[in-house]
């Protein structure tokens, strides 16, 4: 349930003795409570407290720490600053056309379409 003053209502059933739930959305928490049923389908009492269950919180965003400006792009370095990150999106503003550049898996980027010249700002996001 989404309030830990309502009642609660099952949710699964498995044999197993783990379960993940789906929640969308970054520090949403939920609350379970847990029975056990055994072979004769005797079930366990309803735990008076639920468990709080919590998503992970948002990514925090990556440093730029090198923006270098060189004969055939420019040269972006940066630094996590989340140990879960694991691709980026680097975003580029300026010029005639803004870019977005998808699925990076280093933590550096040539932008080789940038002219000389023109200013561009970059923001980088885990």
């Amino acid at each position: 349930t989404s309030s830990s003053f309502l009642p609660y209502t099952l949710l699964a059933k498995t044999e197993q003795n783990s379960y993940e739930d789906i929640v969308e959305g970054a520090a949403k928490s939920k609350y379970y409570k847990v029975t056990m049923v055994d072979i004769d389908e005797l079930e366990s009492p309803m735990p008076k407290d639920g468990v709080e269950g919590k998503t992970l919180g948002i990514p925090s965003s990556p440093s730029i720490i090198l923006a270098q400006s060189t004969s055939d792009g420019i040269d972006l370095e940066w630094v996590d600053n989340d140990s879960r990150a694991v691709e980026y999106e680097v975003r580029r503003y300026g010029g005639d056309q803004n870019a977005i550049f998808k699925g990076v898996k280093e933590k550096r980027l040539k932008d080789i379409k940038a002219l000389p010249g023109v200013e561009y700002s970059y923001e980088v996001i885990a």
